[in-house]
């Protein structure tokens, strides 16, 4: 193993754990999301023991306001999916790089 190969997966391993972070991330907020939904679905009642009369859809009357109230939940939802997509792009390319250090593609 020369020093070129060595450094290359240093860096594929740094780009695993962000990775890993970025995916958990993405977890954390969709769960925020979804949790901004039932808030808005229970009406203030406590959202762990939420079972909604009426599923706020598309076409519902309160849609809109449903929308505006999760938007930023929505958001940095989407803000981390585009992150964590950033940084598989980033952690492929390193993955062909080290295999091209080591002679296999």
């Amino acid at each position: 193993m020369n020093t070129k190969h060595i450094t290359a997966l240093l860096g594929l391993g740094q780009l695993s754990l962000d990775l890993h972070a970025a995916d958990d991330a993405v977890r954390r907020a969709k769960a925020t999301y979804h949790a901004a939904w039932r808030l808005f679905e229970c009406d203030g009642d406590d959202p762990d023991e939420w079972e909604p009369a009426v599923r706020v859809t598309q076409g519902h009357p309160d849609w809109d306001a449903a929308i505006a109230a999760t938007a930023p939940a929505y958001g940095a939802y989407q803000a981390a999916r585009k992150a964590a997509r950033a940084v598989k792009r980033r952690w492929v390319t390193a993955c062909v790089r080290a295999a091209k250090e080591v002679g296999h593609g």
